[in-house]
């Protein structure tokens, strides 16, 4: 009987605890509504980014506007530079960055940075109807 009684007041005791503990913390729709989602940029939407013009403008787009530096010709420097950037919600490109660039070739991360902060606006991208910033990344290959 002691050891029945000893486990109810154990029992008590644990779940008062429990809830005392529960009532402490705020709730969680309060800790999300505190989380800004609209700086987290997406990886995937169900509505990519666009360049004006599509891939295809794009690519023609970095092609007709990145120069190949003289140095790293004079040096014989090639290779991928990959450029991390965010489309924001309004379409603009930001936070460009050098993710993984040529070693050696400075000049070829630069000019590739360089032209990827210099295009124009993207239509952008859109999850649950609304506008959102997405991350990209993109290679720009060197070749001599």
């Amino acid at each position: 009987m002691m050891g029945y009684i000893y486990r109810i007041v154990a029992f008590s005791t644990i779940f008062s605890t429990a809830v005392l503990a529960q009532e402490a913390m705020p709730p969680v729709e309060v800790l999300v509504e505190q989380t800004d989602e609209k700086d987290v940029p997406y990886i995937s939407v169900e509505q990519m980014p666009e360049f004006p013009g599509g891939e295809d403008a794009m690519f023609k787009y970095i092609g007709d506007n990145v120069v190949y530096p003289k140095a790293a010709q004079k040096a014989n420097i090639s290779g991928t530079v990959y450029i991390y950037f965010i489309i924001d919600r309004l379409g603009n490109v930001a936070k460009a960055e050098v993710k993984r660039g040529v070693k050696g070739g400075e000049e070829l991360n630069e000019e590739a940075l360089r032209v990827i902060k210099s295009m124009p606006k993207w239509k952008p991208g859109y999850q649950s109807a609304k506008t959102v910033s997405v991350q990209l990344t993109l290679p720009i290959r060197f070749i001599l």
